[in-house]
């Protein structure tokens, strides 16, 4: 959630390659093996001189409020558990 949080305020974001975080759906450039201490170093580094426009900043929010919109995920929620209990 803290990924999907700072996403949302159109900041640029690293992350470890654990299925949680791929499932987001990033460019692969945002991604670096668990535990490899040397391409997480790469990444922030490639990443820490990355300055991200207006235009590109309003466009992460948006997909993030699009993609995690949390009345959305709470109706589909709702629609899986009465499916269940219909079963």
């Amino acid at each position: 959630i803290a990924m999907l949080e700072a996403l949302s305020y159109g900041l640029p974001v690293i992350a470890s390659n654990i299925p949680a975080n791929l499932e987001v759906g990033l460019a692969q450039t945002c991604y670096f093996p668990l535990g490899k201490v040397s391409a997480l170093a790469s990444c922030i580094a490639q990443h820490a001189v990355k300055k991200l426009g207006d235009d590109e900043r309003a466009e992460l929010r948006r997909w993030v409020s699009e993609k995690y919109n949390w009345q959305s995920i709470a109706q589909k929620t709702l629609d899986v558990y009465r499916h269940i209990v219909r079963s």
